[in-house]
């Protein structure tokens, strides 16, 4: 059983929360795309076919788990 805690039972300033959470996520999402950039014009054709045989084989696990041969 999972406990939650909402910011509602916290004793917190939600407008610095939510402040808080949005610059650490604007800041963490641009870094990301920085690093994506660099990596994706210097590993651009391996990324893609890396991509496509994960999806391939995400396909194929939802389509075994639909017809009950995973569980």
């Amino acid at each position: 059983m999972y406990l939650r805690i909402t910011f509602a039972f916290l004793k917190v300033n939600i407008t610095i929360a939510a402040a808080t959470i949005g610059i650490t996520t604007f800041f963490l999402s641009m870094a990301g795309v920085k690093v994506g950039n660099v990596f994706g014009a210097k590993y651009k054709a391996k990324a893609e076919l890396a991509g496509g045989i994960i999806l391939i084989f995400l396909g194929i696990k939802i389509l075994l788990e639909h017809l009950e041969i995973l569980t």
